[in-house]
C-alpha cells in the first residue's frame, strides 16, 4: 500500500517524500523521533533535519497531508503531530489516524518471516517456539485501547481481505475514484527461504556470510524466493494459539466494528519442503559459509517442515 502511495498522484492529498524508508513508509520519522541513529548500513537523519526538510515540503500545500507507518506508536504520533504544529505556520486544522488491523495469526506469520529475513533482527528461535513466547504482543485490543487514549478520531480497517485493502483504506479518507488494482508485492518469504535464513541466524552467521546467502537466495530462479507460502507454524501450535487470541477477539467485534472471528475457522496450514528444497538450502548455506553449515547439525530443523 505505501509502495502505491509513494508513487501515485492524489487529488487534494500530499504523501511526503522526507522520512521514507525503502518502501515508501515514513518509518525515518518514525526511529528518527525515537531517537535511533542507525539501522543496520541505514543511517538515520537528526529528526530536526527531518523535520527543517518536511516542513519545506509542506510548505505552500493547503490540502491534506498523509504519513503512513506501521511502526509508528500512539506516543510517536502525538510527538510528531505536536512538531509539525508548532513548525507550521497555522498547524493542522483536524489530525485523524487509521489503523489497520490483521488478524493475530497472520501478523505473527508475518511479523516471523520478517524478522527472520531482518538481518538487525536475525530471529533464531524456532517458529512453535516464537509463537508462544510473543503471543501476547500479537493481540489487538492493547493496541486499539492505547490508539483510544488519544485526542483525535480514529478509523479502524480490517487488513482482511488484503486484495481490497488499498481500496478500501482511499475510500475511507476521501478518495473515491475507479477501481484500483495495484500491484501485489510479496514482502514474504517462501518456506524454503524461510528456513535456510533461519537456519544461517542460528549457525550466527557473519554480516557478509548471511549478505552473500541472501543474494543467493534472491536471484535463485528456480525456487523463487517471494513466490509460494512461508506460514510456519504447525497445527497444534496454530491452535493453542487461536485459543488464547479468542477473548482478545470478541472484545474487540464488541468494541470496534472489526470482526475478524470468522477468519479463525480457516487457519493457514504449515508449508512442507520437498527433499531437493533441502539439498538446494544445505548448498546454499555451504556456498555462503563452509566452515560453518554442518549438515548433520541442522538436519533436525528441516524435518520439522518435511
Amino acid at each position: 500500500m505505501q509502495a502505491y502511495l509513494r508513487n501515485a498522484s492524489l487529488p487534494g492529498m500530499l504523501y511526503p517524500k522526507t522520512g521514507q524508508w525503502a518502501d515508501g513508509a515514513h518509518h525515518l520519522l518514525v526511529k528518527s523521533l525515537e531517537g535511533q541513529t542507525r539501522r543496520g548500513s541505514v543511517e538515520i537523519p537528526p529528526f530536526a533535519d527531518l523535520l527543517a526538510e518536511l516542513t519545506a515540503e509542506l510548505s505552500g500545500w493547503s490540502g491534506d497531508v498523509l504519513l503512513s507507518s506501521e511502526v509508528i506508536s500512539p506516543k510517536v504520533a502525538t510527538d510528531l503531530v505536536h512538531a509539525l504544529n508548532t513548525t507550521i505556520p497555522g498547524g493542522f486544522k483536524t489530525v485523524e489516524v487509521v489503523v489497520v488491523l490483521r488478524h493475530p495469526l497472520h501478523r505473527a506469520a508475518s511479523t516471523y518471516n520478517q524478522d527472520v529475513k531482518d538481518g538487525v533482527v536475525s530471529e533464531s528461535r524456532l517458529p512453535d517456539e516464537y509463537l508462544v513466547q510473543r503471543a501476547p504482543a500479537f493481540r489487538l485490543c492493547p493496541l486499539v485501547r492505547r490508539w483510544e487514549k488519544l485526542p483525535v478520531r480514529t478509523h479502524y480497517l480490517s487488513y482482511h481481505p488484503a486484495e481490497t485493502l488499498l481500496p478500501r483504506f482511499l475510500n475511507l479518507i476521501g478518495l473515491c475514484g475507479p477501481e484500483i488494482k495495484p500491484e501485489r508485492r510479496n514482502i514474504s518469504m517462501n518456506g524454503y527461504g524461510l528456513v535456510t535464513l533461519l537456519i544461517a541466524n542460528r549457525l550466527m552467521f557473519s554480516e557478509q556470510e548471511r549478505t552473500r546467502l541472501f543474494d543467493a537466495l534472491r536471484s535463485d530462479r528456480q525456487h523463487r524466493l517471494w513466490r509460494g507460502t512461508g506460514f510456519p507454524f504447525s497445527d497444534a501450535s496454530v491452535q493453542a494459539f487461536l485459543e488464547a487470541v479468542a477473548p482478545d477477539l470478541e472484545e474487540l467485534a464488541q468494541t470496534t466494528d472489526i470482526d475478524l472471528r470468522e477468519i479463525s475457522q480457516d487457519p493457514p496450514r504449515r508449508f512442507q519442503l520437498t527433499p531437493e528444497e533441502v539439498d538446494a538450502s544445505l548448498d546454499r548455506l555451504a556456498a555462503a559459509a563452509p566452515e560453518k553449515a554442518d549438515r548433520a547439525a541442522v538436519q533436525g530443523i528441516f524435518e520439522s517442515f518435511l
